[in-house]
């Protein structure tokens, strides 16, 4: 059994009662990889969730996504894929040799969100939702920024750029 200092106790306990506290539950979108309506969904889902008011709090987006247990997670035929090939080379993986079709996605270095919108970037018929969302994370950024500017958020990430 590991040993975990009384620091690693605590801070496990103030990150789960933030958690409660700030009731990010329902800010996990969770969706089934391989359905096209699911992937519809979960984008719309993603956009109701950035628009609630614990969606970010200090510098940390709360929203993140996770496959629906049961769903298949394989990489598949992502592996042939250009995009994800860069994808995958710019978290340090060479596609060729460290990434297999039926290693599981979320197993990778990418995040929740950069895997979900990998997946549904596969899909034309989903342009348009994605170009909806793209617009919503612009927006809520520009908004988080003018916070900045305006001295309501301090952000010692964000304080070091130029406005």
């Amino acid at each position: 059994m590991p040993h975990y200092s009384h620091t690693h106790y605590v801070n496990s306990c103030s990150a789960s009662i933030m958690s409660v506290a700030l009731d990010t539950q329902s800010l996990v979108v969770e969706y089934d990889p391989q359905s096209l309506e699911s992937l519809r969904q979960a984008l719309r889902h993603y956009r109701e969730a950035l628009l609630k008011e614990n969606a970010f709090d200090n510098d940390h987006c709360h929203v993140r996504f996770q496959v629906n247990n049961g769903c298949d997670d394989q990489i598949g035929s992502l592996v042939e894929n250009k995009i994800a090939q860069e994808v995958f080379a710019y978290v340090g993986y060479s596609y060729k040799s460290d990434i297999q079709p039926t290693q599981l996605l979320n197993s990778t270095y990418l995040t929740s969100e950069g895997a979900f919108f990998l997946r549904a970037c596969q899909h034309q018929a989903l342009e348009s939702e994605l170009e909806e969302t793209a617009k919503l994370i612009c927006h809520s950024r520009d908004n988080l920024m003018t916070l900045v500017r305006c001295g309501y958020l301090k952000n010692k990430y964000l304080d070091c750029y130029h406005f």
